[in-house]
């Protein structure tokens, strides 16, 4: 079996880490991998062959068994070649598209945009989703009625190597002061950071350390000197290896509006953080309040009451949380998963060739 993927970049971004985590899972398993990217960014090694095209460079995609594209531009890509590639076209939806577009671009932008994902995906043989809820979503935009493939996120466990020397004395010097929660991801507005700043104006025996980097940074910067709180919320800035910070923290905060799935939160299950997460739609199959503690997004209140609960428990939410990442969210469930939707997509292609 040989598989291409078709990525927007190789930027250490959620969509791009996804694939990262499903080559691997893969590795072994099928007979060779491809990656083809469009843009000249490179932040992180996928591991295999990887070769950067144009958008309307045709690459000649019969060899392959599958073409498995992730994102707007790659997918596409994927559709503008569907006359090689239709049956063998494959994509994952990594967030509630519309919304995603809407926080991302001004409203005839993201129209625009929403507009010819659509397309692209009306035009893909399969996509793949991750949660029941995102299935409802998707046939509600695109007006179908299909179950599409749905599988859920899994990533490696890795294990921790040392900071930089006065990052790690500054966390050290934090978290003997303080219960220190901590959170990653792009510092964009649809990822909920202020709600933990309005969490610390009344809440003076935590500190929050927030590892990204993003458009919504300076925003963030400046409500955390407003409100005096540049001692208890620090800002690291973007960090390839953000889980090796996790050893800091003492509870993990998932705070999205909306969200694809969070693979920052499954790093942090996989090292036996406790977890504070937004009680979102995409989750209801996977999380209850018997393995993270759930809060209503933008309410400060039931956001600090998640906190406090998981800090009057810590020990029970952190061996709860490590328990719900092998079983639903390991590397090999996720690997093995596509592989059988690989194959049934290769059995029922020649099926018809006969």
């Amino acid at each position: 079996m040989k598989i291409a993927f078709i990525l927007p970049s190789l930027a250490n971004k959620g969509p791009i880490v996804f694939t990262k985590y499903l080559i691997e899972g893969l590795k072994g398993k099928v007979d060779y991998i491809e990656v083809f990217y469009f843009k000249d960014i490179v932040e992180l090694d996928l591991g295999v062959p990887t070769k950067q095209i144009s958008f309307f460079e045709k690459i000649d995609f019969d060899s392959f068994d599958i073409v498995h594209s992730h994102m707007i531009k790659a997918d596409l890509y994927n559709t503008i070649f569907k006359y090689k590639t239709r049956n063998k076209s494959i994509s994952t939806i990594h967030s509630y598209i519309g919304e995603d577009l809407q926080y991302l671009y001004k409203p005839i932008k993201a129209f625009l945009f929403l507009q010819l994902w659509k397309f692209a995906l009306r035009n893909i043989n399969k996509f793949i989703v991750s949660s029941e809820d995102m299935q409802n979503y998707m046939n509600k935009i695109l007006n179908e009625n299909k179950d599409y493939p749905l599988i859920g996120y899994g990533i490696p466990k890795k294990e921790f190597k040392e900071i930089d020397l006065k990052e790690r004395q500054l966390l050290e010097d934090l978290k003997s002061q303080y219960k220190v929660i901590g959170s990653c991801g792009l510092l964009i507005e649809r990822k909920g950071f202020k709600q933990l700043i309005e969490f610390l104006i009344n809440n003076s025996n935590f500190a929050v350390v927030l590892i990204g980097d993003g458009e919504d940074r300076k925003n963030l910067e400046s409500l955390i000197e407003k409100n005096s709180l540049k001692d208890r919320f620090i800002l690291l800035g973007f960090k390839d290896n953000s889980i090796d910070y996790y050893k800091y923290f003492d509870i993990y905060a998932m705070t999205s509006y909306s969200e694809g799935f969070g693979l920052a939160m499954l790093e942090a299950m996989s090292q036996s953080l406790p977890v504070v997460c937004s009680r979102l739609p995409i989750y209801d199959k996977y999380f209850d309040d018997e393995n993270v503690c759930l809060f209503e997004p933008n309410n400060i209140e039931s956001l600090t009451n998640a906190i406090c609960k998981v800090n009057e428990n810590i020990d029970f939410y952190k061996k709860a949380s490590y328990r719900l990442f092998e079983e639903k969210f390991s590397l090999d469930v996720m690997g093995n998963q596509h592989i059988e939707l690989y194959k049934k997509i290769i059995n029922k292609i020649r099926v018809v060739e006969q």
